[in-house]
């Protein structure tokens, strides 16, 4: 997964359990951003004729809001590849709305199976 990924967004609705007011809560952004990681590796690695690995997010670092998002308003996200290592990648998630940065952020991936696990 060295390429960018875009994965389309989600449209975050007015009373939903990360936007209770008129914004997309910083929590709901962290956790979009965790869903496009899983879904990028898990579509990479069919399109590769493989298995998708299960995982789960070890660590986020230095995950930064720059702007509010309002209810309503579509975000997406475009993934990084850093590093990858044997056991674990390092990632960079962008989310963008309406063509703005709106967060950005690096999540470590650990895989529960394969070499170094």
């Amino acid at each position: 997964m060295s390429a960018i990924h875009p994965i389309q967004g989600i449209l975050p609705i007015q009373d939903l359990f990360f936007c209770p007011g008129d914004y997309f809560l910083e929590e709901g952004l962290l956790e979009h951003a965790a869903q496009s990681i899983a879904l990028a590796a898990g579509l990479e690695r069919v399109q590769n004729q493989g298995q998708v690995e299960p995982g789960f997010v070890g660590s986020v670092n230095s995950f930064i809001t720059y702007r509010k998002v309002p209810s309503g308003s579509t975000i997406y996200t475009e993934i990084r590849e850093l590093h990858l290592y044997p056991g674990f990648s390092v990632l960079q998630a962008e989310i963008f709305c309406k063509g703005k940065l709106v967060a950005r952020g690096e999540l470590k991936v650990v895989k529960i199976t394969g070499p170094g696990t």
